[in-house]
């Protein structure tokens, strides 16, 4: 491995530069699909400059940052393995767009790397398992510095009872097909292809292609279009399907949830034995259109 910056926090501007014409793991991440936060597509227009790329953290960036010092430190307390700040950018030796700037490095005879998060929501963290995403930016870092192994730590709503930090091997079958996904959307960067599109990029491509062209009909013997329009329809016909489905029991579950209304009658917090009710009715005043109630039911499983 190649060390880049040795001073990430005190060179962000560098640090920033050397992002922005390589592949770090929150990225490998976003080109594999498994990003909750951004798509391929999005990734490669922030890439060959087509949307802006905002360099600035958001909140929950900020605070994660602020917060891995902490869960370091606890993380030493719960394991008793000491680690230590990186604050390095480090790069492959072979394939110089790979980089990445591990959190953390636990101090001992077979040092590990720390990925370390702080989330609201448990989802695959265990003892054993973390979300998918979270192992490829482990596994991209482990392949890069050329670390044995690592944990994921992660945090769950500021929770000591969901502290978890699953310990894996570094795989290098992983690590190779993840290479060769970089490499492929390098080439597309590089060439100005863009990726497929996915469920969540209908703004994005409303600003890589403005406003459609109002002109006369476009006719096109395109096959990938004509197979696409032939999908599409089968999809939409087999949700319309499943939703038909659905109709008698979406009424039956609205039936029930008023019956428990009206025997709640009066009250907004009803609990019977290993169930706790939370019923509230707020009006809202006219604004641009006429004034409603607005209703707010949950039934809540307390073993649960």
């Amino acid at each position: 491995m190649t060390i880049l910056l040795n001073n990430i926090t005190g060179n962000r501007d560098a640090w920033l530069k050397e992002k922005e014409k390589r592949i770090g793991s929150s990225e490998i991440a976003t080109i594999a699909g498994l990003n909750p936060f951004c798509s391929p597509l999005e990734l490669w227009a922030k890439k060959t400059g087509k949307v802006k790329s905002n360099s600035e953290p958001n909140a929950r960036m900020v605070l994660g940052t602020l917060f891995e010092d902490d869960v370091a430190e606890y993380f030493t307390h719960v394991t008793g393995i000491k680690t230590q700040h990186v604050n390095k950018l480090y790069q492959h030796d072979k394939f110089d767009f790979a980089i990445a700037s591990p959190d953390y490095v636990t101090v001992e005879d077979a040092p590990a790397l720390l990925e370390i998060k702080t989330t609201g929501y448990q989802g695959d963290w265990t003892e054993t398992t973390c979300p998918d995403y979270v192992l490829c930016q482990l596994q991209w870092q482990l392949g890069i510095t050329g670390y044995e192994h690592g944990y994921a730590v992660g945090l769950v709503g500021g929770n000591p009872d969901k502290f978890f930090y699953p310990h894996f091997e570094f795989n290098a079958d992983v690590f190779e097909q993840l290479l060769e996904l970089a490499k492929e959307f390098m080439r597309a960067v590089e060439t100005e292809t863009p990726p497929e599109a996915g469920p969540n990029d209908g703004k994005l491509l409303q600003q890589l292609f403005n406003k459609p062209v109002k002109d006369k009909p476009l006719k096109t013997d395109s096959q990938a279009l004509y197979k696409l329009c032939q999908q599409y329809e089968k999809e939409k016909a087999e949700l319309k399907a499943q939703q038909e489905k659905l109709k008698p029991l979406q009424t039956a579950v609205k039936e029930t949830e008023n019956k428990i209304k009206q025997m709640i009658a009066g009250h907004d917090t009803v609990e019977v034995f290993n169930y706790k009710i939370n019923y509230s009715q707020t009006t809202v005043p006219e604004a641009v259109r006429k004034a409603y109630v607005r209703e707010s039911f949950k039934l809540t499983n307390l073993t649960e």
